[in-house]
Parts: structure tokens; C-alpha cells; sequence
């Protein structure tokens, strides 16, 4: 009886994961012109390619590439998602923040008042990712 609960919980454990719609690998895709304030920021440098993985377990990996496609920097931190904010906190840096969010078809849109960053969802996997 025991065990029948405990595999009934793991199952609802697993299908509660894969609600989140923000979970997944997140690529860079624009920022609007008023964004640029991200790039003078100092702690995101501009890179080819940058890439947000979002764990079910809210943790999350922010990923930048080169020119190449090699992979040259992997920050680390929390995230949690409260309705339509998304809360970010990296955790080998001392930097968080919090933004809106909404989507738009296969695209996560990160932020508000025309300032915004623009994610595309990838179909490949953290592995894939790692490998690069």
C-alpha cells in the first residue's frame, strides 16, 4: 500500500514539472533599442549566442557561446516564477532581478515598458548544449 502511494506521488510529482511553460532551453534571439541598458550593464558582455536553461527544479543555467559555438562562460543561480514575473538570481555573482514576462508563440519575452529581451524556444537538450 505504501509503495503504491509513494509511485502515485512521483507521478504527480513529475506531471506537476512539466506544467511550467518557462522550463527548457531559452535562446537569445533580440532586445529592443531601450534594452541596451543590458549591455552596459558590465555583468553581460556581448556574446554570438546566449542561452537560458530553465530546470524544473528552479534552478537555471545562463549559457554564452562564441563565434564558434564554443562555450565560454555558464552562470548558475534560482529562479522562481510568480504568475507572469519571472525572478532571477545568479549565484557566482552578486546579481538578481526581477521582470514581466508573457508569450508569444514558441517566443518568451522578457521585460516591459518597450524595454524588452526576446527568447526562442530550442528543441535541443541541456546535453546537446553542454557538448558545444
Amino acid at each position: 500500500m505504501c509503495f503504491v502511494a509513494y509511485t502515485v506521488t512521483a507521478l504527480a510529482q513529475r506531471k506537476d514539472e512539466t506544467k511550467n511553460p518557462l522550463t527548457g532551453i531559452w535562446k537569445f534571439t533580440q532586445q529592443s533599442v531601450m534594452s541596451t541598458d543590458r549591455e552596459l550593464s558590465g555583468f553581460f558582455p556581448v556574446y554570438k549566442t546566449e542561452y537560458f536553461v530553465l530546470s524544473h527544479d528552479e534552478k537555471f543555467k545562463h549559457v554564452f557561446l562564441d563565434e564558434e559555438g564554443t562555450v565560454v562562460k555558464v552562470l548558475e543561480g534560482k529562479w522562481e516564477d510568480s504568475g507572469n514575473t519571472l525572478y532571477i538570481r545568479y549565484s557566482g555573482i552578486k546579481y538578481k532581478f526581477s521582470t514581466n514576462y508573457f508569450f508569444i508563440g514558441d517566443e518568451l519575452i522578457l521585460g516591459d515598458d518597450f524595454k524588452y529581451i526576446t527568447f526562442t524556444k530550442q528543441q535541443e537538450d541541456e546535453q546537446n548544449l553542454a557538448l558545444k
